[in-house]
């Protein structure tokens, strides 16, 4: 199971690695990839997704439960960063982001969708839903107010439809509740389309890897990465078996979720705030390589 579901996605990214290390694919070509990934691939993945999506079948206890573990674990990043690693608020706000919002659309659905379907796809979806509307706020507010020292309802508006995967999202919710037949064309360009985003985003990954220097703030990087792929799925194992009582196998799709490693969505964040990104760009690679275990345990769950 582990190898039929994560390897596929692995090679990806060691071929990406790879040929950045022999010098075939520079930094920037990164940069255009997930440029591609963000603003072409990503929206048409939330469109896509939830138009076939059944809401019916989202298991809101779970929803609940990974929500609240999430924000613990946003804040307590970000709570690190502003106190202890002495980042600004803008600055902290986004590495809180990272710790809160993981790498599920483009790293553990496409390996879930390579073993499982049904109950498993549907709460990822689910939970990718949330992270959309929920956590993009609740930053996109932070930072606003942060950059301007006052909260626009206006201003929010903005910078919301302004992030590509927000209106995918959005379009494709308005679809399932309306249950507007969508022509086979579209259909079939959503599905090509929708299929190129994870390779050339986990590609981008391997050059990002190859070519990055890893070396500096290691305390502050390792430390973030691990309350993102550890501490969050014990917060969750707490909430929702201690509290919540959902069993594990019902709790299987979250716990994958939360063992995933940041989402890069962070460094979109950075560019629109002008915030510097340095800081931030390795926690997405490393916290890629420390989830992997993780991740595969959560698999044979």
């Amino acid at each position: 199971m582990i190898i039929d579901g994560m390897l596929p996605i692995l090679l990806v990214f060691f071929c990406g690695f790879l040929l950045a290390q022999l010098n075939f694919f520079s930094l920037s070509a990164a940069k255009e990839i997930n440029r591609m990934v963000f603003f072409f691939g990503m929206p048409l993945v939330g469109i896509s997704m939830l138009t076939t999506a059944d809401f019916s079948l989202f298991n809101n206890l779970l929803l609940f439960s990974y929500l609240i573990s999430q924000l613990i674990t946003g804040f307590l990043g970000g709570f690190l960063a502003y106190y202890i690693w002495k980042f600004d608020l803008k600055s902290a706000a986004l590495v809180g982001m990272s710790t809160a919002l993981a790498n599920h659309l483009l790293f553990i659905l496409p390996i879930a969708e390579n073993i499982f379907s049904g109950y498993i796809i549907d709460q990822i979806s689910a939970i990718i839903v949330v992270d959309v509307i929920v956590i993009t706020f609740i930053v996109t507010l932070i930072l606003e107010y942060a950059s301007l020292k006052r909260i626009s309802i206006q201003n929010l508006a903005k910078r919301m439809l302004s992030i590509p995967l927000v209106i995918g999202v959005i379009i494709g919710i308005a679809l399932a509740i309306t249950s507007t037949e969508v022509p086979n064309m579209i259909n079939s360009f959503l599905d090509f389309s929708y299929a190129s985003a994870a390779p050339m985003a986990l590609f981008a990954l391997g050059i990002t890897l190859a070519k990055s220097d890893l070396t500096k703030n290691t305390n502050f990087i390792i430390s973030i990465s691990l309350i993102k792929v550890v501490v969050h799925p014990i917060f969750l194992l707490i909430i929702a078996i201690g509290f919540v009582q959902i069993s594990v196998s019902d709790l299987k799709p979250a716990l994958m979720v939360a063992t995933a490693p940041c989402g890069a969505m962070v460094l979109v964040f950075a560019a629109a705030y002008e915030v510097d990104p340095k800081p931030l760009a390795p926690l997405v690679v490393v916290s890629f390589l420390l989830s992997l275990p993780g991740v595969a345990l959560t698999l044979l769950i």
